[in-house]
């Protein structure tokens, strides 16, 4: 039985829809360009399908790309030999996302269509292995969401996840992105929300700590976690590192990171959560 989400929720979530709709060539184009904002998604892009063929699924098992975007992880692990169901509430990602299943001849294991991730329309225990992938972010509350990727696995399945950080250095060093200025900021864009009832709607980071305890109280076991991106470095969303410079500070600082050092695995960009749903005794 689909679970009642709130009219504010449901409100908040059609205008995410909507950017999301008119940004469709941004997404697409993301993957091809040569900044530091751009190679951070590639290299999620790349770790997600690291981290999916080291599940060892079997081939032809079945899989959900939740939120798929244009279609490029979707159509990646149909390359590998999958069944792919890629999902997304925007008819322009969906349609985006066929387009490049037929490019890259894999339309026959890939189907795409427009779904919602609060009430996902399959049955129980339908899938090895679903992937969530920058949908997070734009979700204001997780628990039903969470509990439907839950429902629809099967026994055994994985879930691969992740989530932004509110806590990443590049947040904390901008004024306009610091979590601990929230407070002040909040009521200036509840005005202009207020005053630009369609303006772009604002992302919804959290905790490492936040976002694996939606996980778990799902029902899922968490396995690996994974940070992952240090910048691009703004101040008042101006970039003042050129672009070397940049790409260094990330690639020592994700050294760092890949290392286990604590202090700077808690300030990555994005944290990659794979978990599994527990088999039944």
């Amino acid at each position: 039985m689909r679970a009642t989400v709130p009219v504010c929720v449901v409100e908040e979530q059609a205008r995410v829809n909507a950017h999301f709709t008119a940004s469709v060539p941004h997404w697409s184009e993301m993957y091809q360009r040569k900044n530091l904002a751009a190679f951070l998604y590639q290299q999620r892009r790349d770790l997600v399908l690291e981290l999916a063929d080291g599940l060892n699924l079997a081939p032809g098992s079945r899989i959900l790309d939740v939120g798929c975007g244009p279609g490029v992880i979707a159509a990646a692990l149909a390359e590998r030999g999958y069944q792919v169901d890629a999902m997304d509430p925007n008819g322009p990602m969906v349609a985006s996302a066929r387009r490049l299943a037929e490019e890259r001849g894999v339309g026959h294991r890939l189907q795409a269509y427009r779904g919602d991730i609060y009430a996902l329309p399959y049955a129980d225990e339908t899938f090895s292995l679903v992937t969530l992938i920058g949908v997070a972010d734009w979700l204001i509350h997780l628990d039903t969401p969470m509990r439907e990727i839950a429902r629809v696995l099967q026994p055994g399945g994985y879930l691969i996840a992740n989530s932004n950080n509110c806590w990443a250095l590049q947040h904390v060093l901008d004024p306009l992105a610091n979590p601990l200025l929230e407070p002040l900021k909040r009521p200036v864009f509840a005005l202009i929300a207020w005053l630009r009832r369609y303006a772009r709607p604002r992302g919804c980071p959290r905790s490492t700590r936040q976002f694996e305890r939606a996980i778990a109280e799902a029902g899922l076991e968490k396995l690996i976690s994974r940070p992952l991106g240090f910048g691009p470095f703004a101040f008042l969303h101006w970039n003042f590192l050129p672009g070397e410079v940049g790409f260094a500070i990330h690639r020592k600082l994700q050294r760092l990171a890949d290392e286990n050092g604590p202090i700077v695995r808690s300030a990555a960009y994005t944290n990659m959560v794979v978990a599994r749903k527990p088999k039944r005794d």
